[in-house]
């Protein structure tokens, strides 16, 4: 399974998991986003193979805006 760290929508970072129960996988890769926070990324994409898996969710663009406020 790979685990894409994204930043600005585009992937910037991977990693490889053990296959696994795909809610086992997923709460490992959230970990991951955690312990590599400092490098700036904003979410992540699960896929193994050519399945898609989890994806965190992003802020909807006016939340952005108002955020930036």
């Amino acid at each position: 399974m790979r685990c894409y760290l994204m930043r600005g929508g585009q992937i910037h970072g991977i990693e490889f998991l053990k296959d696994g129960p795909d809610e086992k996988l997923i709460e490992q890769a959230k970990a991951i986003l955690q312990r590599r926070s400092g490098e700036g990324f904003e979410g992540i994409e699960l896929w193994s193979g050519s399945r898609f898996v989890y994806r965190t969710p992003r802020p909807a663009v006016a939340d952005q805006k108002s955020l930036a406020r």
